[in-house]
């Protein structure tokens, strides 16, 4: 639930541990702290990007730390 008392759906992991928005660069990412998955959702059509990310996902800490991607 929010600050203002709506009802928001809550993404959990595979793992039982919950999923936490970031956004950024077009796109909405989902990260579980627990085991470290993650889910993508962008708009751009090019999908390197995401790729990319996935083959070195020790960078996303560095992309939240330095405001590329912002918790909402």
């Amino acid at each position: 639930m929010t600050d203002d008392g709506r009802i928001t759906e809550e993404k959990l992991c595979e793992c039982g541990g919950k999923k936490y928005k970031y956004a950024g660069f077009r796109m909405e990412l989902y990260l579980c702290y627990k085991c470290g998955k993650f889910d993508c959702v962008t708009d751009i059509k090019d999908d390197d990007f995401i790729e990319f990310l996935e083959h070195n996902p020790e960078l996303i800490p560095h992309l939240i730390g330095s405001g590329y991607l912002i918790k909402t």
